[in-house]
């Protein structure tokens, strides 16, 4: 798509006098989940007064990929190439010790980092949040947590993203093989779009996570993700409105995201896929199983070849009926296919619909009724956070701005019958920016929007935003056709261990015991 021109600019800017009136007067409530990679020196993981690592233990550098592809290290399998890279521990005076990968000792790093900065924002520590701790009551403090999605860089690479601080001369601490570092996830306490305080705690905590300490340091590579969840809606023809906007506009919302965080990225597989699969699936087999995610074409031409508007929500609706069971089927509607193992459908789609019915699950009840807006990549900039928050919670609120009135409403999508959309700024076709227009976003936050899409439009094939940040050992194997990621044989058990070899029986052990933690909570 060409990059916009300065009279389109000014057309755009325009819209935002005509959008619809979108009343906000109520407000909602949303929170944030940041995704990023955390890097500590390793005295760090022994300082006095709370030493992140037990005294009986001791700090295993160079772990072997064959031990970190194992399930007691690698726990996702929805993204096959992102391979824990980091650092272990493992009991002192043991030599018959296989290494285990870290619980919460980079999180105590972390919280230590952020209490002694004097923070109106408060922590608390997660390993992994299990569904009964995701209940809404939790969510009253900061949450600093593993995400298992985002891997460390290895030690090697660190004065490539801290240079300042591991490759730095004059640094106390310096010195590539005293660092490792580990994916994190930060998730916010419940926020309102009408406190202000919300959004200045916001800024202190990535503020706080920008500024690095004396040996640790936080940042963001194409693996890392942002997300926000709203407020769901609770009228039936809402949350439709909402789903109907998702489907229309999905690809017109991804041109605010770099190559990274697109569907046909090698770093979204699984994890970012179309919320237009069932469309698809529907229309050409009536089996919500088939096809196969991601194998069908979900663009916006090849959707507005088979099904003109009408035809389009008349299959939505068919689906979709208002009814009692509506957080259900629409939940397996935008995040189809579901299976027997995620009867909700799949989390890993643009925007995640199973958070929207995740309390209709017996071990979930009490979880807060949201929809989470995932494509926006990891960022630790308050201006960046603060325009995704806006635009997500400003699309909920044009949903029940919508929702009342259905002549409206169908006019906003006369133009996907075009099979080619008009552009920013004229009448027809479909477009991001007269969306923005109607939800009110203000001429500051339009232009902001437009040196994105110039820059994401424009990006170079390989680039900063364009890469995968694959640590170098798994990139090579891909690169070189011997790495068969999607293959369940990558993740056995004990790697390339000798199958009776004291190694590979203690990294059964240790799964056995993750799995029965994992089943223990699963029971509670």
């Amino acid at each position: 798509m060409p990059s916009i021109q300065a009279g389109e600019k000014a057309a755009i800017v325009l819209k935002v006098d005509e959008g619809i009136s979108v009343n906000s007067s109520k407000g909602l409530s949303y929170g944030i989940e940041l995704e990023l990679v955390f890097a500590f020196h390793e005295s760090e993981l022994r300082n006095n007064p709370s030493p992140a690592l037990s005294p009986g233990m001791e700090i295993a550098k160079d772990l072997s990929l064959s031990l970190r592809r194992t399930a007691a290290f690698t726990i996702v399998r929805g993204t096959p190439l992102h391979i824990y890279n980091s650092w272990g521990k493992r009991p002192k005076h043991d030599p018959y010790a296989v290494p285990a990968p870290y619980t919460t000792e980079p999180q105590q790093i972390l919280f230590d980092h952020l209490t002694n900065k004097d923070l109106m924002a408060r922590f608390d520590i997660r390993d992994t949040m299990t569904w009964k701790e995701k209940a809404h009551q939790n969510y009253k403090r900061w949450l600093i947590t593993k995400d298992y999605t985002v891997c460390g860089v290895g030690s090697h690479n660190l004065p490539e993203w801290l240079p300042n601080i591991v490759d730095a001369s004059n640094h106390p601490k310096r010195g590539q093989a005293s660092w490792d570092s580990i994916g994190l996830e930060i998730v916010s306490p419940v926020m309102h779009t009408q406190r202000a305080a919300n959004r200045r705690e916001i800024q202190e905590v990535v503020q706080a996570l920008q500024k690095p300490g004396n040996g640790t340091g936080g940042f963001i590579t194409n693996q890392c993700g942002f997300h926000v969840h709203v407020e769901a809606p609770t009228d039936p023809k809402v949350l439709k409105t909402l789903a109907l906007l998702i489907l229309v506009y999905e690809e017109e919302i991804s041109r605010l995201h770099p190559p990274c965080r697109q569907p046909s990225h090698p770093c979204a597989g699984n994890n970012l896929e179309s919320n237009r699969q069932m469309l698809t699936a529907k229309h050409r087999s009536g089996n919500e199983t088939s096809p196969e995610v991601g194998s069908a074409d979900c663009s916006t031409k090849a959707l507005r070849s088979q099904l003109d508007w009408k035809a389009m929500v008349q299959c939505f609706d068919d689906y979709v009926p208002e009814d009692d069971d509506i957080d259900y089927n629409l939940s397996r509607f935008m995040n189809g296919p579901a299976t027997a193992l995620e009867p909700l459908g799949a989390r890993g789609r643009l925007v995640n619909f199973t958070a929207l019915a995740r309390h209709l699950m017996p071990l979930e009840a009490g979880r807060a009724r949201t929809v989470e807006f995932r494509q926006a990549r990891g960022t630790l900039d308050h201006n960046d956070i603060a325009h995704w928050v806006d635009f997500c919670t400003g699309l909920v609120q044009l949903a029940h701005a919508l929702s009342g009135d259905e002549s409206r409403f169908s006019a906003r999508f006369e133009g996907w019958d075009d099979l080619i959309s008009s552009g920013p700024g004229k009448k027809n076709g479909i477009d991001v920016f007269d969306l923005m227009a109607d939800i009110g976003l203000c001429g500051e936050a339009i232009r902001y929007w437009e040196e994105r899409v110039d820059r994401y439009q424009n990006c170079e094939t390989g680039g900063p935003l364009d890469r995968t940040d694959l640590e170098d050992e798994i990139a090579s194997l891909k690169r070189d056709g011997d790495w068969a990621g999607e293959q369940e044989e990558d993740f056995d058990l004990c790697g390339n261990y000798e199958e009776d070899s004291d190694e590979c029986v203690l990294a059964r052990l240790q799964v056995h015991e993750i799995l029965s933690w994992n089943a223990e909570s699963l029971v509670e």
